[in-house]
């Protein structure tokens, strides 16, 4: 019962009530007129100066329950008990301006209606354009790198919510020869969902992989990763690394050891989308050997998904988002709401009724 007061302890005032209520009407109907006649109307100040009496409790009880806070339970809010911090690294090298050969295929309803979508100010809907202005039947044409950038505002979309209080922080890279920040970490979805525009842009170079080791100079996004999560994660937080990428470097088994080990240490969720035909027909990537080796520790990290358009490359991240809802720990926070005014005003009411009665019957309050 005292869970529902900010300062149970003043209870013990309403000790005080009886006695006060107690003193105060024994006063007021004890005979001070000097006559031994009896007063006229003596009958009707007793009723009076009881109902007074109740309002002088009433009010003592009410005043004193305001002062002990009280409140009623508002709502249940449910809160993410630890915050991802999720990393989307895209493979910008030349090889990702190659066309899709199933082109726009596959495209879900809810990728065509975020076009449409007033927060995003109609700017979340890829536009391709076309070679002409006259209309063709056949399927728009997107490249690798579009599809890429299509399905990262995927999942900034649905895995972020519009309250920077509780919601995943996310942030963008790109990578070739070396990796790119284009957004840090933030818990801001419009500022990501602005900056994803740009990731199509300025492709070109290599793939680093395993960098820096030997004869890389630049440093790779697994590495980068590992830098970047160690001075940005707590406690209090998960580390996801989505890669997207049609690359094909080689990672030297050492260097994968390496870097292995510190996944492990740094507790990663690692995910790849490999994209291209490469991906498609083959099971001996490097990338693919990492992945399925930290898979092989732990059945809920290391998942590879193969995407030859971009609808798959949304199903991926919606799969993405799927499994890591599914490791979300979910805790609960009853909120109270505080009621002191109804007291206050209850006590207010009945000191009023009080003095207004006392003056009726005559006697001193």
């Amino acid at each position: 019962m005292f869970d529902y007061f900010l300062r149970p302890y003043l209870v013990l005032l309403l000790l005080l009530v009886a006695p006060i209520v107690y003193g105060w009407a024994k006063r007021q109907i004890t005979i001070r007129h000097p006559s031994l006649e009896p007063q006229k109307g003596l009958r009707s100040r007793s009723l009076i100066i009881l109902l007074a009496a109740v309002c002088l409790g009433g009010m003592t009880v009410a005043l004193d329950l305001a002062l002990m806070g009280p409140k009623v339970p508002n709502a249940v809010v449910e809160h993410k008990a630890l915050i991802r911090k999720v990393c989307i690294s895209i493979d910008r090298s030349g090889s990702m301006d190659t066309e899709l050969q199933d082109g726009a295929k596959d495209l879900s309803e809810d990728e065509s209606k975020a076009g449409k979508d007033a927060f995003n100010n109609g700017a979340d809907k890829l536009t391709i354009s076309e070679p002409s202005a006259e209309k063709s039947d056949e399927p728009k044409k997107m490249k690798r790198i579009e599809g890429a950038e299509l399905a990262a505002r995927y999942i900034i979309r649905h895995r972020m919510s519009d309250n920077p209080d509780e919601t995943d922080q996310f942030c963008l890279m790109t990578f070739d020869d070396d990796t790119y920040m284009m957004a840090p970490l933030t818990n801001d979805k419009r500022v990501l969902l602005l900056r994803s525009k740009h990731i199509s842009e300025n492709t070109g170079g290599g793939t680093n992989f395993a960098g820096p080791y030997g004869y890389t100079t630049g440093t790779g996004p697994l590495q980068k990763a590992i830098d970047y999560f160690a001075v940005n994660t707590g406690p209090g937080s998960v580390a996801v690394l989505i890669l997207v990428t049609d690359g094909e470097d080689s990672i030297p088994d050492e260097r994968r050891k390496q870097l292995l080990e510190s996944f492990k240490q740094a507790r990663i969720h690692f995910y790849v989308i490999g994209v291209g035909d490469s991906w498609k027909n083959s099971e001996n990537l490097d990338l693919q050997k990492f992945a399925d080796e930290i898979h092989a520790s732990d059945s809920n990290n290391g998942h590879v998904f193969k995407a030859a358009n971009p609808g798959e490359m949304q199903k991926a991240m919606a799969k993405i988002n799927e499994l890591e809802r599914a490791q979300e720990v979910i805790e609960s926070r009853q909120e109270y709401r505080e009621i002191y005014g109804y007291f206050l005003s209850a006590a207010l009411a009945f000191g009023a009724i009080f003095l207004a009665l006392a003056a009726l019957s005559r006697r001193v309050p």
